[in-house]
C-alpha cells in the first residue's frame, strides 16, 4: 500500500485505523491479503465528514487484477453502511455528467431544475466508483471532476446559470491496472500502470491512498474454493451492527478531531490484554 499523501492528518485517524485493525485483521486472518482493501475503503468512509477549510478525507485508489474482491467487499461495506452512507456506481455505465450537478429546464414552468449527481449526492459521505478505468476510458475528462473534493465545491456554468453544490465528502476508485496481466508493472509509472490521460497526472494529489493488490496466492485460493456456496465472498466474522455502530462512531470521532487545533497534542495508548 502506498501512502501519497497524508501529512494533514492527526492521531484521531490512528486511533480509528487502530480500533479498525484490531477488529478486522484478528477476526480475519484466514483472508488476511484482503485486509489492505478493507483498511482503504474504511479510512474513506471514516473520514468522509471532516471537510473544514481544507481537505481532511482519504480518497483512495485500490487496484489489482480480476478477481481481486474489490467489488465484493465495496458491496459489503454498502450493505453494512447503507447506500446513503456508502455508494458503489459503476464506471461502465457512468459519464462525467453522471458525477456532477445539472440544470434541466421545465417546459411548463421554464424554470431550472437543479438536479445532484453522485458527488455533491454523497456529500460528507463516501462512495466508490467500481470498474472505474472504463469512466475515464470513455471520458477523459471525468476525471476533472475529482479535483472539486480540494475545494470543497463543485460548480458548473450552464444555460445561463451558475450551480454549485458541496463536494465534502470522500471517493474511491476500483480498478483493474492497465497493463497486458492487470497486474502493477514496476518498470512503469504510477500513472501508466493506472491508465490516466497523459494530460491528468495531478489528479494523483486527489489521492491518499494507493493499494496495490496482490495476485491471489494458492493458499487464499483454497480458502476460497473450500467456502463451496460461498465461494469468493469475503466474510466479516462479526455482527453487521457491531460494525455499523463502530464506523459511524469512528466517522464521528475523527470529524471532531479535525476541528482540534494544531498546536493541540493529543496522546493516547491502547491496552491490550491476552
Amino acid at each position: 500500500m502506498n501512502i501519497l499523501y497524508l501529512e494533514r492528518k492527526n492521531k484521531y485517524l490512528k486511533l480509528s485505523l487502530l480500533v479498525f485493525y484490531i477488529i478486522y485483521i484478528i477476526k480475519n486472518q484466514g483472508i488476511i491479503n484482503y485486509f489492505p482493501i478493507k483498511l482503504c475503503f474504511g479510512a474513506a468512509f471514516i473520514t468522509s465528514d471532516s471537510y473544514t477549510n481544507i481537505r481532511n478525507g482519504i480518497n483512495v485508489i485500490c487496484a489489482g487484477h480480476s478477481g481481486t474482491l474489490k467489488s465484493k467487499i465495496a458491496g459489503q461495506f454498502k450493505n453494512i453502511l447503507g447506500t446513503n452512507n456508502f455508494g458503489i456506481i459503476y464506471g461502465k455505465n457512468t459519464t462525467a455528467k453522471g458525477l456532477v450537478p445539472v440544470a434541466q429546464r421545465n417546459n411548463q414552468e421554464k424554470n431550472l431544475v437543479k438536479r445532484y449527481g453522485a458527488i455533491p449526492f454523497y456529500n460528507r459521505k463516501t462512495f466508490v466508483i467500481d470498474e472505474a478505468q472504463y469512466l475515464y476510458k470513455k471520458n477523459p475528462d471525468a476525471l476533472e471532476c475529482i479535483k472539486c473534493y480540494e475545494e470543497g465545491v463543485i460548480s458548473r456554468a450552464l444555460d445561463g446559470t451558475t450551480i454549485s453544490a458541496s463536494a465534502e465528502g470522500t471517493i474511491s476508485f476500483a480498478l483493474n491496472y492497465q497493463t497486458e496481466d492487470e497486474s502493477y508493472d514496476f518498470n512503469k509509472s504510477l500513472v501508466e500502470n493506472l491508465g490516466f490521460p497523459e494530460d491528468q497526472k495531478s489528479i494523483l494529489d486527489r489521492f491518499d491512498l494507493h493499494c496495490r493488490i496482490p495476485r491471489n496466492t494458492d493458499k487464499i485460493v483454497e480458502i476460497l474454493v473450500n467456502r463451496g456456496d460461498d465461494l469468493y465472498q469475503p466474510k466479516f466474522f462479526v455482527s453487521d451492527e457491531v460494525i455499523f455502530n463502530y464506523f459511524i462512531e469512528a466517522k464521528r470521532i475523527y470529524s471532531n478531531g479535525v476541528k482540534i487545533p494544531k498546536f493541540q497534542n493529543i496522546d493516547f495508548m491502547i491496552k491490550i490484554k491476552y
